[in-house]
């Protein structure tokens, strides 16, 4: 695990050049309307809860509409599911 207070575009193009399997990133919406371009699947755990107005999953700016298609979907006993897209 890795923290950093770098330009997250700029790490994450970085990080794409090295060996590995992939880029796990956890952030809010701000991190992922900077990293929209970068991004390459999309991993959404919808819980079963409604708590008002919620965070924007793309905030903080413009975001350009793009297409996804599903990948995969896991439902929990706990009624949660985690939603799995990829770039279309």
């Amino acid at each position: 695990m890795t923290f950093t207070d770098a330009d997250p575009v700029e790490t994450v193009r970085a990080l794409k050049q090295e060996d590995g399997k992939g880029i796990w990133l956890c952030g809010g919406g701000s991190l992922a309307a900077a990293l929209a371009g970068e991004i390459d699947r999309l991993a959404l755990k919808i819980n079963p809860v409604v708590l008002g107005a919620g965070v924007p999953l793309f905030g903080g700016r413009g975001y350009a509409p793009r297409q996804w298609k599903r990948a995969d979907v896991q439902a929990f006993g706990s009624g949660v599911l985690l939603a799995e897209y990829a770039r279309a």
